[in-house]
Formats: structure tokens, sequence, C-alpha cells
């Protein structure tokens, strides 16, 4: 944005001349609400944007309704968990770029495009992997120096 005015506190009485400015935008939200098949939040999953093998932009899943927000440039992007605990524990098995019923990865692939100057809302959907029906992603394991293993946060 380029003015010699502060326009968030523009009064038009005290200007004579015309005013022009310019806004830029650079960037737009990819946001919605990921879920498990129970529809219950994968709370502290960590997700990533992808583009050509490098990542764009990352976010991590909120308690509440699950909510996350990428911030992008319009373009192709594959979506996928961040490596660390987060695969462990999950498999996406759907992007949700059309809506609650979206078809599986296998199916659609794990790509989701921002085509707009609106922006986009997806509805990702989880499966926790077998074994790991309990586990929260946000416990790490750690072995602690007497060999036991823990979990991070519990300390």
């Amino acid at each position: 944005m380029t003015s010699p005015y502060d326009l968030d506190n523009l009064q038009l009485s005290t200007v004579s001349s015309p005013i022009h400015v310019s806004f830029q935008i650079k960037q737009l939200l990819i946001e919605g609400h990921a879920r498990e098949l129970t529809n219950a939040p994968p709370r502290g999953l960590q997700l990533q944007l992808t583009k050509n093998g490098i990542e764009v932009s990352d976010t991590l899943v909120m308690a509440n309704l699950g909510y996350m927000q990428f911030k992008v440039t319009p373009g192709v992007y594959d979506l996928s968990i961040r490596p660390g605990r987060g695969p462990e524990v999950y498999e996406l098995e759907s992007t949700g770029t059309t809506g609650w019923y979206s078809q599986k990865v296998n199916v659609t692939g794990k790509e989701v495009t921002l085509a707009s100057f609106e922006g986009k809302t997806i509805l990702p959907r989880f499966t926790r992997r077998r074994g790991m029906e309990t586990a929260d992603v946000l416990l790490e394991r750690s072995t602690t120096a007497s060999g036991q293993v823990g979990a991070v946060w519990s300390k």
C-alpha cells in the first residue's frame, strides 16, 4: 500500500486534494476444518502445503473445530502431514477440496488448487494408523537417561 496519508485514521475533511491509493495482495488464505473419521479434530497435527517438492506454507490444527489456515499465493499445491510425530499417528484420507464428502486421495490425489481471490475452504479428513487409535500426536516419545520411554510434554 502506498499513500502519504494514514488510511486507517483518515479524516476527509482535512484533505483538500484527491487521494490515490494502491494496494497489493501478497497472500490469500486456504483455510478449513480438519477432522478424523469420528469428526473429532486431530488437534496439534502439523500440516504443510508444498509446490514442486518445496514447502510453501504450514499450519497446526487447532483443538477448537479443527481450524487450520495456510497463507499462499494462487497456484496448485500438495497437502501433506509435516514430518515428525504426525505421520506416525495419522494418514491423509481426503484433501476435502470438494466439501465434507470429498473423495479419498487415492482417487483425487493430494492437490489443493487456489484459483480465486476469494481464497479456498477445505475439509481434510484423516485416519489413524493401526495401533495408534489412542495415541496423542502432541505427546512425542522420548527416552530418559534411565532408558525409560516417556512423553516430552509430561515433564
